[in-house]
């Protein structure tokens, strides 16, 4: 695979060509507009998963500069999920101390095998969890499949998959975590680019051509989740052409993960260059 290149390098020529054997499938370069195109990206709102302090709005998210900046504040905004006396984290609080944003690439932007390209610029430090992440669109998680090309928690950058394993919503993972202390100083400062190479025998994730993760598909094959109404027992959903994956762009707060937020600062910004996805030059 070619290297990366430095920012402004790449003409429009070099980008559609950029890998033999594939085809530009879909890009957002995020350079028109103050917001992620709509006909392109949808929302998440309100409380999510994981337990995670932010409340996720369409506001925490603009287009400037050449870039997708989603914004994490420390701010109240009333939680209009909210339900008195509920036991449920999502609706028990009446106002979210913070806010943020996530996006998710809609149909027909949704795509299988390919090389999938994300050129950004992440906050770290403790109770920042960005991620650029996917879970395909067919049966539940995890028997859809699950792949975090980027999480960003604990002083490490993840790199991820997720299937199906005996139990429902118990997922099998294989992941990769190397430590901040193997990365150089100063890299919260500056952009990379994540990219992820998928094929019908591997998942491979890298940043800046390093390689974090590689996945032998011949692995990611479902239990059986002793379920009534589907048993996905030894399907294997990455090699399923339909389980099809939109990449998924958000910046979470705390949570399982994340970490304290009581010396976090705020606003921080997730900055995202462009999304671009590579399929097969003989797939249409």
């Amino acid at each position: 695979m070619s290297a990366v290149p430095a920012l402004g390098e790449e003409n429009d020529n070099e980008i559609a060509n950029k890998y033999p054997g594939y085809r530009l499938a879909f890009s957002d370069e995020f350079d028109s507009g103050d917001k992620p195109n709509p006909d392109v990206w949808g929302y998440e709102h309100g409380f999510c998963r994981n337990h995670e302090k932010q409340y996720y709005t369409e506001n925490n998210a603009i287009v400037r500069d050449g870039n997708l900046i989603i914004e994490a504040r420390k701010e109240r905004i009333e939680n209009d999920a909210y339900v008195p006396m509920s036991s449920d984290w999502r609706t028990k609080d009446r106002y979210a101390e913070y806010t943020s944003s996530s996006i998710i690439a809609k149909d027909p932007y949704r795509f299988n095998q390919g090389i999938y390209e994300v050129r950004a610029k992440i906050p770290v430090g403790t109770g920042y969890w960005p991620a650029i992440w996917s879970c395909g669109s067919k049966f539940e998680w995890p028997y859809n499949g699950e792949i975090d090309v980027m999480e960003y928690y604990g002083d490490a950058i993840h790199a991820n998959v997720a299937w199906g394993g005996n139990k429902k919503w118990d997922a099998r993972w294989n992941s990769k975590a190397p430590r901040m202390s193997t990365f150089d100083n100063d890299f919260a400062d500056k952009y990379h680019v994540w990219r992820m190479e998928w094929t019908n025998e591997s998942i491979k994730i890298y940043v800046d051509d390093r390689m974090l993760n590689d996945i032998d598909l011949d692995q990611t094959v479902n239990g059986n989740p002793q379920s009534e109404y589907f048993n996905l027992d030894g399907y294997n959903p990455y090699r399923d052409p339909e389980q099809l994956h939109g990449v998924w762009l958000n910046l979470a707060l705390g949570g399982d993960n994340g970490g304290p937020l009581s010396d976090t600062p705020f606003p921080a910004q997730y900055y995202v260059d462009y999304v671009r996805v590579y399929v097969p030059a003989d797939l249409h």
